[in-house]
């Protein structure tokens, strides 16, 4: 399958650098075996955007964040890390992406999926966005920490004041809501966080049966979330569907909401296979994949991410398809 990369997100100090250093001090592989690209906010010039750091075996992307005016620049670093390390047979088992607070993942992770270079050698195995719960209590939270919690694999609470077991769960319960798609582990920052947590997860291709929680609005409203438009929201999806309508229907949903459109998984049962499809999606980005299990036996749907989506719009194109 490749090498496989890790981005880890999280707005401006929620602990995102104290976590990857714990878990590298935690040595599940050795130093050499992991590269880091790490993405740094500042304005430096023009001849030092990229700086290459093999005696620390870390890409330093300078002059700004991981977003579309810097995508350039990681295809480059990509490209010196395949004709400088790999070319030389060095045996690297995990690269990480550490981006800034402003950074939008969404970006990062198109410019992987999407890079021919890239996808060649390495694939994404997880998505991990970190957060801070005192700011995350705070009801003026940053949009872009909603949607870099919209975007993840695994969400990292990271507890910078004792959470009493009432407050984890409003946070738990709020963050499944947001994102039914992601798990969310509480990470103390006194104590060690797990490397078997971290590595391995394969969680950006992992499609589960998913049930999204009763969106809470009273929540939503006190972390802003409505006032964004932010949504998540679980689609049925009865066996069995025509492929050709399917397909049909999807390519409308993509041009309809293009950007809005975060993220999408699912677990369908066409009339045209025995065995269920998993599909899932970043924008306009879509890949399909059989699964083991009988269509027959599959619980089938869709989980929709996204920012200003139409729910009643989408749900009732999707009826008039399956019709």
């Amino acid at each position: 399958m490749g090498i496989p990369i890790t981005v880890v997100s999280g707005f401006l100090g929620a602990g995102k650098t104290t976590l990857v250093n714990q878990v590298l001090q935690n040595q599940y592989y050795l130093p050499e075996e992991v590269l880091i690209i790490e993405n740094e906010f500042g304005s430096v010039g023009m001849d030092h955007d990229f700086l290459l750091h093999v005696e620390e075996n870390i890409y330093q992307l300078n002059n700004g964040c991981l977003c579309c005016s810097l995508r350039g620049d990681l295809i480059k670093a990509f490209d010196a890390i395949i004709k400088t390390i790999l070319a030389k047979g060095v045996k690297l088992k995990a690269l990480i992406i550490e981006t800034t607070g402003v950074a939008d993942p969404q970006a990062i992770i198109q410019t992987l999926i999407t890079t021919p270079s890239i996808m060649a050698h390495f694939y994404i195995d997880s998505i991990i966005t970190v957060i801070d719960s005192d700011y995350y209590n705070d009801a003026a939270i940053h949009p872009e920490t909603i949607k870099q919690a919209m975007l993840a694999d695994r969400l990292v609470v990271s507890e910078k004041s004792e959470l009493s077991n009432d407050d984890k769960k409003r946070i738990e319960d709020d963050l499944k809501a947001l994102n039914p798609l992601a798990d969310t582990l509480f990470y103390d920052k006194r104590n060690d966080f797990s490397s078997e947590d971290f590595f391995s997860l394969n969680r950006f291709r992992l499609v589960e049966e998913v049930a999204l929680p009763e969106m809470n609005e009273q929540h939503e409203h006190h972390h802003s979330h409505s006032s964004h438009e932010f949504e998540s929201f679980y689609l049925p999806v009865p066996n069995f569907l025509n492929q050709a309508l399917f397909l049909r229907w999807l390519d409308w949903l993509l041009f309809e909401f293009d950007q809005k459109l975060y993220r999408f998984k699912g677990i369908l049962a066409f009339d045209e296979y025995e065995l269920a499809v998993q599909i899932q999606g970043v924008n306009q980005q879509v890949s399909f994949e059989m699964r083991p299990e009988l269509a027959t036996e599959a619980k089938t749907g869709l989980v929709l991410i996204g920012q200003e989506l139409d729910r009643e719009k989408i749900e009732t194109s999707f009826k008039e398809l399956i019709q």
